[in-house]
């Protein structure tokens, strides 16, 4: 069906496929017969296409681009390929996040899929085995059902960020510290689980607890 169109001639179409033409006459009436239409007509010694046979031809074109896009994935399963799931909190510094996954850009054995999201989902989704790592700046809680193994990464400095008018008379820090409100990041946001030193000690241990 596929060689008859393009040679024009069932006798060309069977030398091409080292067939007889009368085998290829034949198949082409069986095809015919099942479709119940005529797809080809004869003008001289050529076989030109009928309305019904350009769409046949059309759908017969795509189920062997189906046919070789399966074998080429069949192949292609031939070849290791790692998925890595990756899960981030969404308070992530974006930065990081980038120069960590960098090195899996563009490489063809790895497909990288990131979801972002709140700690405890992405624990949920680590425990189901719905991901395979997750970064975050927070520490899991660890006990006897969920024995999560954490590495440290990097680390990153932290900013206090205040208004211009506020350092008005060139205050200290301490005495910044004492005499204007604080506010520090969300507990689920990692950054008060691990309470700088330096900034406890200018604070105090009353106002610290207090915050």
């Amino acid at each position: 069906m596929r060689r008859a169109p393009a040679t024009r001639s069932s006798v060309c179409a069977a030398q091409r496929l080292n067939v007889s033409q009368s085998a290829v006459s034949v198949q082409i009436q069986k095809l015919e017969a099942d479709l119940g239409h005529a797809l080809f007509e004869r003008r001289g010694r050529q076989l030109v296409l009928t309305e019904a046979g350009r769409i046949t031809l059309d759908h017969a074109d795509a189920i062997f681009a189906m046919r070789d896009e399966l074998v080429g994935t069949l192949q292609a399963r031939g070849q290791e390929r790692i998925v890595l799931r990756v899960g981030s909190m969404a308070t992530l510094s974006r930065d990081f996040q980038l120069q960590f996954l960098r090195p899996l850009f563009g490489r063809d054995d790895v497909e990288l899929a990131v979801r972002s999201g709140g700690f405890a989902d992405l624990l949920r989704g680590l425990e189901a085995h719905r991901l395979d790592v997750v970064l975050a700046n927070t520490v899991p809680p660890r006990d006897a059902a969920t024995p999560w193994v954490t590495q440290a990464l990097a680390e990153q400095a932290v900013s206090l960020v205040g208004h211009a008018d506020q350092a008005v008379g060139l205050r200290s820090l301490d005495e910044l510290l004492r005499d204007e409100p604080l506010v520090l990041p969300a507990a689920d946001t990692g950054s008060q689980r691990f309470p700088n030193p330096l900034l406890r000690e200018l604070l105090g241990r009353e106002r610290w607890d207090a915050v």
